[in-house]
């Protein structure tokens, strides 16, 4: 079973400050993770066919699991389990990089263009600065200076009309900038590596 000791410390931090809890008004709010109540983390028991070296800590709208990957260093690293596939990919060395890619990502996903005139872009693009300003106050002094300046600058950033495989959508960056920002800070020589995590035929 996973080591419950090895569960990341930024983790326990965050969860005593009430971000995973969306009672509290202080939640932590991620445009890809919704976090697991923290009584399922410590009363979680893998199914038959998977991995007991893994455990759950949150899930995207699609059903996806995010969970931590004991790999025998200090800190486990962090995948995403696609829950229809029993494919996995690793996604960041830690669970603070986790976080600050999701967040670099979810700068460049923006919005899509809809109709919708521009007013309203500029609007959820000021929203949007606005919770960029918010990262940089929760994660003060909980990840390096490098990482809040990248938020910061985001935050002065204004949205922009980006054209993709034939549809637009409205970000503050491009997906080139933000893998650009995910390299420079985060790469691992496992980053986006895949892996057979669940095989229900066993």
């Amino acid at each position: 079973m996973f080591d419950l000791t090895k569960i990341p410390p930024l983790y326990h931090t965050l969860r005593n400050q009430g971000r995973f809890d969306y009672d509290t008004g202080h939640a932590l709010f991620l445009d890809n993770m919704e976090w697991m109540d923290y009584n399922d983390l410590l009363h979680y028991t893998p199914e038959e066919g998977m991995p007991e070296n893994m455990l759950p800590f949150a899930f995207n709208s699609g059903g996806d699991h995010w969970m931590f990957v004991e790999n025998g260093s200090s800190e486990p690293i962090i995948a995403i389990c696609y829950h229809d596939t029993g494919d996995g990919q690793y996604y960041a060395k830690s669970f603070q990089d986790a976080l600050f890619r999701s967040i670099i990502e979810y700068a460049a996903n923006g919005m899509i263009a809809e109709e919708k005139d521009e007013p309203y872009f500029a609007d959820h693009g000021r929203l949007m600065q606005e919770e960029f300003r918010a990262y940089c106050e929760i994660f003060a002094g909980l990840m390096p200076e490098a990482y809040l300046a990248e938020f910061a600058a985001i935050s002065g950033m204004p949205l922009q009309k980006m054209e993709d495989s034939g549809y637009f959508r409205y970000a503050f960056i491009s997906y080139d900038k933000a893998d650009a920002i995910i390299q420079r800070h985060c790469n691992f020589i496992q980053l986006n590596q895949e892996f057979i995590w669940w095989n229900e035929e066993e």
